[in-house]
């Protein structure tokens, strides 16, 4: 059911994220818009949804009863003033390009009623980035959906009012998603920023190790019993995204230099054949019929613990690190991992399990694959040794980051915290 402030949304961008966040609202009830620039982008949307429904329905995000209900309440459109006429809501999902959002904007500023709120879905840039751009800044936030998960990341820039970031997380949880709105402003905010250590890491195994996709996303499913793999994955965020995604962050912050020009090397040759994901029909993997939902792909386990160590060390770190350096509380980044990858337990509630003794060990062999992770490693060791003059190791004592054996992220209610 909608709420009050809120009953026809402006989705501009007719890729993946705009059609799927389109379609998860429409289920709910809202009447939606795609606004497109693109006539071939529009006119194959339906049909996307359509193949790809299967994939959000097995996700909990859409129930397929309701898909005939669903599309009959999206239109597409070219035209930017009808889309943007007596919307309540608008959601920007066009690439990761500073300029380009800003410009986009600038543009349904203009167009739209004085009332709309007006939101972007950029996993990289940050509120601060583009506010400036538009004078409603108070009416203007970072509304990030997650694909193909629950989570939905809520994030003020320095003029947004609390109203307006009050009235996304009720809409959020209108659409039977989950809320986590920031205390500061994070580029990748804290899922993101935990994903993208796990994609750094796959793809350096992949890249530098010499390791196929397939083997790497077979030892992530076999080790985290995920649906899919850090490749597949990408895939459904679009491979061209993710390309420049990949590319603002390297401008944005020194230590994604390098990172950068290894996602680019990987994904050039998938972009330039037009393979962008689930929305083209094949990124890394063809669409609808992927290999990791095929029987036997994850009979492939040489090496699948020792990769999937890998990749969860990564994630561990940078879990410690968003709590160093107070982006969060070390139960809201627990959160955020718990919705979008529908585990049990987040990267601390691994770690007490693991043990921080044993994770501080497997940090002395050289675990950690990124260099601005290599760089901080002693910030996180000197975190972690705190427990250890403690005597607090985690389940086994008793104590970690949580007390056993009832430990906070077991309780019911757990997930429902947004701050």
């Amino acid at each position: 059911m909608h709420i009050e402030e809120i009953k026809k949304i402006c989705f501009v961008g007719a890729g993946t994220m705009g059609c799927v966040n389109a379609l998860v609202s429409a289920v709910a009830g809202y009447d939606c818009v795609v606004y497109d620039p693109s006539e071939s982008a529009l006119a194959s949307a339906p049909q996307r949804l359509v193949e790809t429904a299967p994939l959000y329905a097995a996700a909990g995000l859409i129930d397929p009863a309701g898909m005939s209900d669903a599309m009959s309440r999206i239109r597409f459109v070219s035209d930017p003033a009808e889309a943007a006429a007596a919307a309540d809501l608008l959601s920007e999902s066009v690439p990761e390009n500073r300029d380009l959002k800003r410009q986009v904007h600038q543009q349904f500023d203009e167009l739209c009623p004085s009332h709309t709120l007006m939101t972007t879905n950029t996993s990289v840039l940050l509120v601060s980035d583009l506010e400036d751009a538009i004078p409603r800044t108070r009416q203007f936030a970072a509304l990030h959906f997650n694909p193909g998960s629950r989570l939905v990341d809520v994030a003020g820039g320095a003029g947004t009012t609390v109203a307006t970031l009050e009235i996304l997380c009720r809409f959020a949880e209108s659409l039977a998603l989950t809320p986590l709105k920031m205390a500061k402003e994070k580029r990748g905010y804290l899922f993101n920023s935990l994903f993208g250590a796990l994609h750094e890491s796959a793809m350096l195994l992949h890249k530098e190790w010499g390791q196929a996709v397939d083997v790497v996303d077979s030892a992530w499913m076999i080790g985290q019993g995920a649906m899919v793999g850090p490749f597949g994955a990408l895939d459904f965020v679009g491979l061209d995204i993710v390309f420049d995604g990949s590319r603002m962050n390297g401008e944005f912050v020194d230590d994604k230099k390098d990172m950068a020009r290894i996602y680019q090397d990987v994904l050039r040759p998938y972009i330039e054949r037009g393979e962008l994901g689930i929305k083209s029909g094949r990124g890394f993997y063809p669409y609808p019929e992927a290999a990791y939902f095929q029987p036997g792909f994850l009979d492939n386990r040489d090496r699948a613990r020792e990769f999937y160590e890998i990749m969860l060390g990564n994630v561990i770190a940078q879990a410690v690190l968003l709590v160093l350096d107070g982006y969060a509380s070390f139960e809201h980044v627990d959160r955020a991992w718990m919705i979008a990858q529908q585990q049990d337990r987040g990267p601390f509630g691994v770690l007490d399990s693991m043990g921080i003794d044993t994770y501080v060990d497997i940090l002395g062999k050289d675990l950690l694959m990124t260099h601005y992770l290599k760089q901080n490693a002693g910030r996180i060791i000197d975190l972690l040794q705190a427990f250890l003059q403690r005597g607090e190791l985690g389940h086994k004592t008793g104590c970690g980051f949580y007390t056993y054996p009832d430990p906070l992220y077991a309780r019911e209610g757990f997930l429902e915290g947004n701050s």
